[in-house]
């Protein structure tokens, strides 16, 4: 545990290379841990701008409910972090993937998949397993990982669907619930699943020119095809009740896998 931030980090986890740190974001974090975060990150992802991310939400590491951050223990550089929010009104609720950042020297690795893992397995601990889990992102790589996630949960829904002219009225119906609590300002092509200005009312300039590559052609075909670079794409992963068992199945072995990584 990191004492030089107060308490404001919980838990940690060691997994091979990395030490990762959470925090439910009820206490303010310091200062200079803040400004290690950020600095770390902008230093490892060169042509990123992610002093402005940072910049333009001054708020965010008091808003987000959940925090995960990686950091390389011959270092102790801060290579990862994941922020996510929950969501509710009376009409929905969800878990927001708000912030996903991965350093340079951290990509070809599991590591963001693990950070995932573990916030997620926080999430439930504290509230439930989520209906749904949200994100929209400018970043192939996202996409990939969010449907890979989806292809681990028998009986869930995953909006958009790849290759669709039309989107299936009832997923499109739900995305409209989750757009009027999450960006209710913002236009949206339900049936390409864009989300217009999405990135550009935050961080115009945070992604550079050329985008990491998903890999898979149906992907980069969605991204190329539809975004100018301030836009983004929205996801949704609908995990129904009953799907529920399977999702505490999946966390109960990731957590002996990374058990098994730590030592």
């Amino acid at each position: 545990m990191d004492v030089s931030a107060g308490n404001f980090w919980k838990d940690s986890l060691k997994i091979e290379d990395f030490t990762l740190l959470y925090s439910d974001c009820k206490a303010a974090i310091n200062p200079a841990e803040a400004a290690k975060i950020i600095g770390d990150l902008d230093e490892g992802m060169p042509g990123y701008d992610v002093k402005q991310y940072f910049g333009s939400q001054p708020n965010i590491f008091r808003d987000y409910d959940h925090l995960t951050i990686a950091r390389e223990k011959a270092t102790n550089a801060t290579v990862g972090l994941l922020g996510s929010k929950w969501f509710n009104s009376p009409d929905v609720t969800y878990l927001y993937l708000w912030t996903a950042m991965l350093s340079e020297q951290a990509r070809g690795s599991t590591l963001l998949r693990s950070i995932f893992f573990w916030q997620l397995s926080k999430a439930v601990q504290e509230k439930t397993v989520p209906p749904m889990i949200v994100t929209k992102t400018y970043n192939p790589m996202v996409f990939k990982a969010m449907a890979m996630l989806f292809s681990m949960i028998p009986g869930a829904r995953f909006y958009p669907e790849l290759g669709k002219t039309h989107q299936d009225p009832e997923m499109v119906a739900l995305a409209k619930r989750v757009v009027a609590l999450l960006c209710p300002k913002l236009e949206v092509k339900y049936d390409q699943a864009v989300v217009v200005g999405g990135q550009g009312v935050l961080a115009p300039n945070f992604f550079p020119e050329m985008l990491p590559s998903s890999g898979l052609p149906e992907i980069e075909e969605l991204f190329h095809k539809n975004l100018t670079r301030n836009d983004q794409i929205l996801m949704i992963l609908e995990i129904p009740s009953t799907c529920a068992d399977a999702v505490h199945l999946l966390l109960r072995r990731r957590r002996r896998k990374a058990a098994a990584m730590s030592m």
